[in-house]
C-alpha cells in the first residue's frame, strides 16, 4: 500500500507508456532535449519519488527499424 496526499493508494496493475516517435523526429533539438531531460537522474529521482511510480526503462531509447 503506498499513502500520498493522506490517502491510501492500493495498486491494482502497473502499465507502462511509451513515447513513440517518427527516426526524422530525433533530429529536432526539442526532442533531443526532451529525451535527454526524461533520462536525465533528476528528473528520474523526481519522478521515483511520487507514490506508485518507477523508473527503471525510463528514458530508455529503443530503435525499431
Amino acid at each position: 500500500m503506498v499513502r500520498a496526499s493522506g490517502l491510501d493508494f492500493i495498486p491494482l496493475f502497473e502499465e507502462r507508456f511509451d513515447l513513440v516517435l517518427a527516426e526524422t523526429a530525433l533530429a529536432d533539438p526539442l526532442v533531443v532535449r526532451l529525451l535527454d531531460s526524461i533520462a536525465s537522474a533528476p528528473v528520474r529521482n523526481r519522478i521515483a519519488s511520487l507514490a506508485g511510480y518507477r523508473t527503471t526503462e525510463t528514458g530508455n531509447q529503443i530503435h525499431i527499424v
